[in-house]
């Protein structure tokens, strides 16, 4: 990226082209050269502006197994934090998971499985987004080096119709999302003789979600010449909630999974392993 004297020399040059007057003159560069007009003149890299050096990431995993009596069992945890690049806390992630598994004997010829999963997660992003046409990092590759992030007295400066993405990520507000997923596999398995056994499965999963949205107002004011502009404006916050609707459905065994919020009992009777199966009898579809 073009720091602020190279960004105005080539802003007078491409004006030059095309035959219209220069924008920049030797006392704007001065000014950006020996600071002498901080309020109106900087030289600033927005690039690096919003963008950290680093982003740390905490990873963590227990996980307990085991037998007992004809029960094997196992529980593991994970936690998961990832802060952002940006600058502002604005942006991060952090999530929980928590999953069980129990395989248990309950008579000679009759198996239970289980396998049920848990995550919550909370996700932290501007209250712009970053992605191209919009937001911090796509403002600090539009605005111009020459104006400043801050103005002398400590506030924030305005840096034109590009705005200032360092405050905004900083005092523009944000965006939350917090989910939870909650997953259930059970299976109940009977062998009748060898090779061939009666199963039943039950398969649920569960999501909901919630999005705050918080758009906060930033004023400018120049303390120089007393302009003003006020960013965002008024203050905002939306909520957003995206909770799943459940509704039971019956499925052919081979359809195992099921949207959010979906209950998914399957049957399949006198299944024979190997490469060849007998006639199955399945539950018709319902709504």
């Amino acid at each position: 990226m073009a720091d602020a004297i190279e960004y105005m020399t080539l802003d007078n040059e491409a004006r030059a082209n095309v035959g219209t007057s220069q924008a920049w003159f030797q006392d704007d560069f001065d000014a950006v050269a020996n600071g002498t007009d901080p309020n109106h003149f900087g030289n600033t890299d927005w690039i690096g502006a919003v963008l950290n050096d680093y982003a740390p990431q905490q990873n963590y995993n227990v996980t307990i197994n085991g037998n007992l009596g004809s029960s094997g069992y196992m529980l593991s945890y994970r936690y998961f934090d990832q802060k952002g690049l940006t600058v502002g806390n604005s942006t991060g992630e952090k999530r929980h998971n928590l999953r069980f598994k129990l395989n248990t004997k309950i008579i000679d010829r009759l198996t239970l499985s289980s396998n049920i999963g848990y995550t919550s997660s909370k996700v932290t992003s501007p209250v712009n987004s970053l992605t191209s046409g919009g937001g911090a990092i796509y403002s600090a590759m539009r605005i111009a080096p020459n104006a400043p992030v801050y103005y002398t007295d400590g506030s924030w400066a305005y840096g034109g119709g590009n705005t200032n993405p360092v405050a905004v990520l900083y005092d523009g507000g944000r965006s939350v999302s917090t989910g939870e997923n909650l997953s259930v596999l059970e299976v109940l398995k009977l062998d009748i003789i060898k090779g061939w056994d009666i199963s039943a499965t039950y398969n649920l999963t569960s999501t909901n979600s919630l999005r705050d949205v918080l758009h906060k107002t930033i004023r400018f004011v120049n303390p120089e010449d007393g302009s003003s502009y006020n960013y965002q404006e008024p203050n905002s916050l939306r909520n957003i909630d995206a909770k799943a609707p459940s509704r039971p459905s019956y499925s052919r065994p081979t359809s195992t999974s099921s949207s959010a919020g979906t209950i998914s009992p399957e049957w399949s009777e006198c299944r024979r392993s190997g490469t060849s199966t007998a006639p199955s009898k399945h539950r018709g579809t319902t709504s």
